[in-house]
């Protein structure tokens, strides 16, 4: 089947070499138009022994570590903190630390990684959002991907642009076999703005390797200067230069039209094929927010290529979708398609159509003149048609929609429905591999993060299949499918494993990820037909230019044209819909209320100017936070129900360096100590919040999941509090992979002082002890969780995978860490187990850290070289953590000697783990562990909430007693109901000593969370269920020896008959009153109309009374409205409602029934009735 693509090549000026182009290089007279085919002739020269992607992978290792360089395995995708909300998107995500050793020339000595001068790998990387947001490009284009391998080199001072130039040069030419004349190289052509010059140095070494000067190219630091982010890369940046091919030259024809302005123009034709960057210099942020280059000492190499853009090249295919990583994948989504629905679906075909809205983009770029009618022509035509075929299960059967798009000499028809089955195919195909790679290295998807970037690929990847019918609409499981077929990604024997290194094992099985993802998909399917037609009702106002506005994007999110779209579900259905995409979220209007308090935390950009601010500054000097003393309390506790000590945090003495004022998003700083005293005696009265930077700290800053210290910092004259600490936070002096040096900001209020006697030269340092203690322990428990966790599930008897996959070294779950707080602390793990198997996991994991607190292990903390930890593997870290180059290792069980020996042994207990918090010095003073919460059970990563300390023992007591207490009377009231068979009073009264043990149990469940453990909470939940059957039992043996009807009920029917047995309430009357249960009227209704008593009743409980008469034809209202007329509240503002029953479930019975309601006139809120109830039978009386 012929394939169309759509579009205008336009030129694309830049800064050129000074010889080679034409003086008027602003015009090109070559027609460069060249159709678009899915396969291209290739050159005799190439070596087309190499052309499927595993063979280009391998070949490409193998040339790199024939030249000395080491293969590494690659990372995981799995992003770190400090560098984004999302993924690993480059081979040299971790290589960072090497760069930067290179240019501090340490590292010399430690693990083998990290005395790397030379790698090589091929990195699955994940590009959503961030400054890689492609993710509306990917199905529609020809070569952008969610997920892809790069192929890289890197040299970490070991050679410099000629052999990094060379070696580039001599795999493509000579190992590939690459004609020459398909490829042209650019190069750094400089930059005002950075003050640099253009990289001549790059420009001779391409001509000295036989580039062609036609070949070779020039562009501004848009295009070819590279830099990373301050953050997390330490600003590290440098000129670039990339090898881009010609499709329509892969022939190696000579005679072929120049090509040379469509590089770096975004089209199908040329495209780039790897980069290389050199790292020269380090961006750094001055006070006045702009930025400064500084030279390294040496230049690193870093090298990135697609493996599936040069597979299409090998392949001879202008689409990565056509080559082997692809089309076994299509061809399978096409059968499972078929199978799934139960009808012919044709194909895959490679029908593509590039935006509009890049075509504009590149016209703007040359000064090439369009014609803007075409562009208008194919909006409107291409709107107009997907407005009439495409709707949610409403496609026009039989029918193509075609429009006319004219390319200038011709036109041709496109066939949306054709081109948009191929997006869903290829849209289907990318998206399962990034979700499959991401699940395999433990991420989920989620609400917000990563997470949320993972649930969004999941809603888009299925809209798209059922839309175009390669799913179902009603039970859709294409994906699903998909995932489970996708094939490891980057599959190679590494010389080397880094720290990041992805797990040997993936993280979920195939039958766990797919459960995730069809837990994600039947989460978003019931919203999809909805969200489908709130964005067709927001497109019929659209614009004649097929653009969304502000004002329809807030409508849109805000369920203005019905259901409420999200901002990423509208960039997918206005690409899809053939929209520009919206530039970014509508801003909120001046003056709107938000519902998000202010922060009152710097932002990120004031930070960083903190930062150039304090360099000037001596860093604080922060280790007395790790000087804690653990006493003996003054008030010994009982025996058995906590630890007789307590920890406490000396007073430390330190002197005023720093003091930073003004609104969290104008920070100042004043650091002349003459001005200090000035400062606070005139600011000290207005309340506002202040920071103060000391040389030495022993406030504890947030690290490691722990939050801040709170405290004082008192006069050391007279120990009078000056200021209240609210909480720390430490600004690092430079990346923290080189160092944890930094500024201690001690966030304060000022407290009451006199004006001008404030020792700034000497104050007392005092964080709350107390609050410390109960960290501390919250802290060691975790760690204690952490170990009982991995351990418990990496043990045979609790998985269900066989012995050969389960691996010690690799346990079957995943840490996303936690947060510790004084009364409690979280654990979040990866874990798809049934409600049974999670109550077995918690109960051994409690067992096993009792048994690790009973046997009062030590805990060591100790000091050492991160390279030195890199290869213990019993040493618990966190991938996504940023460690500086000295770790403190917290070991529990001894010290990391001791610890090595045990893990040999067959159940030792024991924990070691990279962390930055305080931790207790004896196990034993933990007391007690217990998991009080679970959070997100239906969910794959789970919150497991604990306590620990005397809390902890008083909620297993409680949870203990009250188990036992109910379980005891459950069973006795077992027992009576089985002997009260055929005795109504005595199953009454079984029944209501049910009803009220029931109640009890409520209370118990309803109690605050760290009441009552997990597991309590779990068994009297269960617990509950049984006395409900209990109660259903009692009901029936009523009912059967009433001969009651099913639909009424029994136990209502004797309670009714001993409250009319037990006489008249009130005074004399024909009619009957009383207090009762009148919350279900259905119920209490069907109940009465069963008795059919021949005298009215009345029945009252709180603001509610139900009026009772015996004749139908409304006289219940008529005499409920004729009793509340004459009711005489006085001034107490209560008003009294009659409503008549609902017909539709009793029918005529309705008739005999009225509802009176007492509320109040202030607040409308029911009030009792019981206060009035002698003026309610008074009044119905005399009615």
């Amino acid at each position: 089947m012929r394939s169309f693509v759509f579009w205008r090549c336009v030129r694309y000026h830049a800064t050129f070499p000074s010889y080679g182009r034409p003086t008027a290089y602003g015009e090109c007279g070559v027609d460069n138009k060249v159709p678009f085919s899915r396969r291209v002739p290739l050159a005799s020269s190439m070596n087309l022994s190499v052309t499927t992607s595993n063979d280009i992978r391998a070949e490409f290792l193998s040339f790199f570590r024939d030249r000395g360089h080491a293969l590494v395995a690659p990372s995981s995708v799995y992003p770190r903190h400090q560098e984004g909300a999302y993924f690993v998107n480059a081979g040299m995500s971790q290589f960072k630390p090497l760069f930067m050793r290179s240019r501090d020339g340490n590292g010399s000595q430690g693990s083998e990684f990290f005395c790397l001068n030379k790698a090589a790998n091929s990195q699955p990387c994940i590009r959503i959002g961030g400054r890689h947001g492609d993710l509306n490009d990917v199905g529609y284009d020809t070569s952008h991907h969610t997920m892809f391998e790069m192929l890289g080199n890197w040299s970490f001072g070991s050679y410099g642009k000629e052999v990094a130039c060379r070696q580039m040069w001599q795999f493509l030419t000579g190992v590939l076999g690459l004609p020459s004349s398909c490829l042209y190289v650019t190069y750094f052509g400089g930059s005002d703005a950075l003050g640099l010059p253009a990289d001549d140095e790059t420009r001779d070494i391409w001509l000295s390797l036989g580039v062609s000067d036609q070949k070779l190219l020039a562009f501004g630091a848009e295009s070819n200067f590279w830099r990373a982010d301050r953050a997390s890369g330490g600003g590290l940046c440098g000129p670039s230069t990339e090898i881009h091919v010609d499709f329509a030259a892969l022939s190696g024809r000579r005679d072929l039209n120049c090509a040379r302005c469509m590089v770096n123009s975004s089209g199908a034709r040329v495209v780039e094929l790897w980069n290389c960057v050199f790292i020269t210099h380090r961006m750094v942020e001055e006070t006045d927010f702009r930025s400064t280059l500084l030279p390294l000492s040496c230049l690193s190499v870093d090298t990135g290529m697609g493996l599936e853009r040069l597979a299409s090249v090998m392949q001879g295919t202008m689409t990565t979708y056509d080559t082997d990583v692809f089309m076994p994948l299509l061809a399978f989504i096409h059968s499972e398609a078929l199978r799934i629905t139960g009808y012919t679906m044709p194909s895959y075909s490679s029908c593509y159509m590039l935006p509009v809205e890049s075509e504009e983009e590149l016209s703007g770029r040359g000064k090439a003149e369009s014609d803007p009618s075409i562009v208008r022509r194919t909006k409107l035509g291409r709107l107009s048609n997907l407005l009439r075929t495409f709707n949610l299960g409403s496609k026009e059967s039989g029918k193509q929609a075609e429009t006319t798009l004219s390319t200038g000499a011709s036109t041709t028809p496109i066939d949306y429905e054709t081109l948009h089955r191929d997006v869903a195919y290829r849209l289907v195909a990318d998206h399962s591999r990034a979700l499959s790679l991401a699940l395999q290295d433990g991420l989920l998807p989620g609400r917000q993060g990563v997470g949320l970037k993972l649930r969004h690929l999941v809603c888009r990847a299925t809209r798209a299949a059922v839309l175009t019918g390669l799913d179902s609409v009603t039970k859709p499981s294409l994906l699903q499918r998909i995932i489970t077929q996708i094939p490891p990604a980057a599959p190679f024997p590494p010389d080397i494993e880094g720290p990041l290194a992805r797990p040997s094992a993936p993280v979920l099985s195939t039958e766990q990820i797919s459960d995730v993802i069809k837990k994600e998909v039947n989460r978003f399917i019931p919203r999809l037909s909805k969200l489908e037609d709130a964005f067709n009702n927001c497109l019929r106002d659209a614009d004649e230019l097929g653009s969304l506005s502000d004002r329809q994007v807030e409508g849109l999110q805000i369920g203005r044209y019905g259901e409420p779209v999200s901002w990423d579900m509208i960039c997918a259905q206005a690409r899809w819909y053939g929209l520009k995409i919206p530039s970014g979220p509508p801003q909120s209007k001046p003056g709107r209320r938000s519902s998000a308090p202010p922060s009152s935390l710097p932002s990120m950009g004031n930070l960083n100017r903190l930062r150039t601010l304090l360099k000037g500054l001596l860093t604080t000097q922060d280790h007395s936070k790790y000087q804690i003393e653990r006493v003996l309390r003054a008030t010994p506790s009982s025996p058995g129900c906590g630890s007789s000590y307590t920890y406490e945090v000396p007073p430390l003495k330190a002197k005023l360096v720093a003091l930073i004022h003004g609104d969290s998003d104008n920070l100042q700083v004043v650091i002349d100590r003459m001005h200090f005293t000035k400062f606070l005696s005139s600011h000290h009265s207005d309340g506002k919040r202040l920071g103060l930077v000391f040389d030495q700290s022993n406030f504890f800053s947030p690290c490691g999941g722990q939050i801040s210290d709170v405290g004082v910092i008192k006069a050391t004259t007279n120990q009078k509090p000056l200021f209240s600490v609210l909480s720390t936070e430490k600004i690092f002096e430079n990346n923290p992979a080189l160092s944890s040096d930094g500024w201690v900001i001690h966030w304060v209020t000022p407290g009451d002082f006199v004006e001008g006697n404030i020792p700034t030269d000497s104050l007392y340092l005092c964080p709350d002890s107390d609050r410390r203690f109960r960290m501390m322990r919250s802290h060691t428990a975790q760690h204690l969780l952490h170990w009982a966790f991995e351990d418990e599930l990496a043990s045979i008897e609790f998985l269900s995978r066989s012995t050969e996959q389960a691996s010690p070294s690799q346990p079957p779950t995943f840490h996303h860490g936690g947060h510790v707080e004084p009364d409690r602390c979280s654990v979040y793990l990866t874990l798809i187990e049934t409600p049974e198997k999670l109550e077995t996991l918690v109960e051994n994991v409690q067992a096993r850290c009792r048994a690790v607190i009973e046997a009062k292990l030590p805990i060591v903390c100790q000091e050492v070289e991160l390279e030195q930890v890199i290869e213990k593997p019993y040493v618990k870290r966190f991938t996504w953590e940023i460690y500086p180059p000295t770790v403190r290792v917290v070991c529990v069980g001894g010290d990391m000697e001791t610890i090595e020996e045990k893990t040999n042994g067959p159940s030792a207990f024991y924990s070691a783990e990279l962390c930055g918090g305080t931790h207790l010095h004896k196990i034993e003073d933990l007391v007690d562990v217990i998991i009080v919460g679970l959070q997100c059970r239906n969910q794959s990563i789970k919150k497991f909430v604990a306590i620990s300390g005397e809390s902890a023992a008083r909620s297993r007591d409680y949870g203990e007693r009250m188990l036992s207490q109910i379980s005891t009377e459950s069973e006795a009231l077992k027992t009576d109901s089985q002997e009260a068979k055929g005795s109504i009073p005595r199953l009454l009264d079984c029944a209501e000593r049910l009803i009220a043990l029931m109640s009890q149990v409520d209370l118990v469940l309803g109690g605050l969370e760290e009441n009552l453990s997990y597991l309590h909470r779990s068994a009297l939940t269960r617990c509950q269920k049984r006395l409900s059957a209990l109660l259903g039992g009692i009901k029936d043996s009523m009912r059967d020896c009433a001969s009651i009807p099913v639909h009424v009920d029994p136990l209502m029917i004797a309670q009714l008959e001993r409250l009319f047995k037990g006489g008249q309430t009130g005074c004399k009357s024909s009619a009957f009153f009383g207090a009762f249960n009148v919350s279900n009227f259905e119920k209490l209704a069907l109940s009465i109309l069963h008795l059919s008593p021949k005298t009215p009743i009345v029945l009252y409980q709180r603001g509610l009374a139900v009026f009772y008469h015996p004749e139908a034809k409304g006289k219940a209202v008529e005499w409920a409205t004729a009793t509340t007329g004459r009711l005489d509240f006085g001034n107490r503002n209560l008003s009294i409602r009659v409503e008549d029953f609902r017909k539709e479930s009793l029918g005529v019975g309705a008739d005999h029934f009225a509802v009176v309601r007492l509320f109040s006139l202030r607040d409308q809120r029911q009030r009792d009735w019981k206060p009035y109830f002698d003026k309610l039978v008074h009044s119905t009386a005399a009615s």
